[in-house]
């Protein structure tokens, strides 16, 4: 009786993982074709020559932000999941706006409660593009940072989630 309940929580546990492995595996798939689809779109919509890195938004309207160049110059392209009027493409040359590091000292020029950095990424509120910091304070809550990619200024802030 007792090598049947071994065996069997083995199965279980073993049917446990394959699944879980193949659920891994399938999301990780559904990403990495967004992102080469974000990369088509942005080389065929503003003419990049070369694609870089791709990273997600997931904020209002979702985007795909897509490095790359034209021209030999260095380029952000927004690539919106859904084009409308309220989402278009975004296009502009890195060297022209926030850096990340740039974003982050105006953080803390905030003089907000930060304990971690949980992520800084480029995204889009409004159709304006903005750098984006996550991060969580003393109380282990997540904050949401929002600074436009083309001024500096803070665009939306989201404190104790």
């Amino acid at each position: 009786m007792k090598n049947w309940v071994i065996t069997g929580i083995l199965i279980l546990l073993l049917v446990l993982l394959s699944g879980s492995w193949y659920l891994y595996r399938s999301n990780m798939n559904v990403a990495n074709a967004a992102a080469q689809t974000a990369a088509a779109k942005a080389t065929a919509h503003d003419q990049l020559q070369k694609t870089g890195s791709v990273t997600a938004y997931y904020g209002t309207q979702a985007y795909e932000v897509v490095s790359g160049t034209r021209n030999g110059v260095a380029m952000y392209i927004w690539v919106p999941d859904k084009p409308s009027k309220a989402a278009g493409y975004l296009a502009r040359p890195v060297k022209n706006g926030l850096t990340r590091s740039q974003a982050l000292q105006k953080l803390a020029a905030l003089h907000l409660d930060v304990r971690s950095i949980v992520s800084v990424r480029l995204g889009a509120i409004q159709n304006q593009p903005v750098w984006e910091i996550t991060f969580k304070n003393s109380h282990n809550s997540f904050n949401y940072v929002s600074f436009n990619f083309d001024t500096g200024r803070e665009v939306q802030r989201m404190l104790n989630i």
